[in-house]
């Protein structure tokens, strides 16, 4: 039949196409055959239907469920982040990171010979929620440090980039060396969780970059300070400046006390 070394995917491809110049298609995987004895005229075959089955069509059920609840995590995960900085825009922020995963992803299964496939998928999931937690990581103490210290956005995520840049980096490194074994698919019986394990590889290469580098730019672009808060970073500002500087009980003890103790006079 031509299908080893072939994965589901695209042998159901060839048949589909197959199946599309006998009937036209009415549904995914489902086709109307067109009358035998009308040749040479796309006549449809009144109470006839070709559907595909079996593998094909679980694999198809398995795609739907894994979108759908990528999509609902993806909800759960901003509305949550919501509650947690009390603002709309941060989460966005660390949403916009997640599309950046695709650019190591694809290239990663394109490059290993890798079908996009329910364990692909399953990596692809994975990483999205490595990736949000070290966003969530840098955009939290950012915030932290905007409601404290009264930096600016520019100023509080470069803080927090400067300083969350090695555990963040760690972790990636740890996922990164654990995953290499998977990935190379050495066992026997091995090759079937391969995929995701170089979706994640892949995910993590252009990850670490973003959290790091595009995750700050987009903050900046995106958190603004209201005209209350500018105000406040003004006050702290004009304090800071204001505030005579503060001898030490010390200071001056020689010059008053002469240095040390006096000598007793005759």
């Amino acid at each position: 039949m031509g299908v080893y070394g072939r994965d589901l995917g695209h042998v159901s491809d060839d048949v589909s196409a197959v199946l599309s110049t006998f009937g036209s298609l009415d549904s995914p995987g489902k086709w109307s055959p067109y009358d035998p004895d009308k040749k040479g005229e796309k006549v449809r075959l009144p109470g006839s239907t070709v559907q595909l089955s079996g593998e094909y069509l679980r694999m198809k059920e398995t795609f739907n469920s894994l979108f759908g609840g990528l999509g609902l995590a993806a909800l759960l995960i901003y509305f949550l982040m919501v509650g947690l900085d009390k603002s709309f825009v941060v989460p966005l922020a660390v949403i916009s990171i997640v599309p950046l995963c695709l650019i190591g992803i694809l290239p990663a299964l394109y490059l290993t010979g890798s079908a996009v496939n329910v364990q692909s998928l399953l990596g692809f999931i994975f990483i999205v929620g490595i990736k949000v937690a070290n966003s969530v990581l840098m955009t939290d103490y950012a915030q932290e440090l905007r409601r404290h210290e009264g930096l600016t956005p520019f100023q509080a995520i470069r803080k927090a980039a400067s300083l969350r840049v090695r555990p963040i980096t760690m972790t990636a490194l740890a996922a990164f060396f654990a995953l290499i074994p998977g990935a190379m698919a050495i066992e026997r019986g091995s090759e079937a969780n391969a995929p995701l394990a170089r979706a994640i590889l892949g995910g993590l290469l252009a990850g670490e970059p973003a959290t790091l580098f595009v995750l700050p730019v987009i903050y900046t672009l995106l958190v603004r300070d209201s005209p209350k808060q500018r105000a406040e970073q003004a006050a702290r500002a004009q304090a800071a400046h204001a505030t005579p500087h503060d001898p030490s009980p010390d200071a001056g003890w020689n010059e008053h006390d002469g240095g040390g103790e006096s000598e007793p006079t005759m």
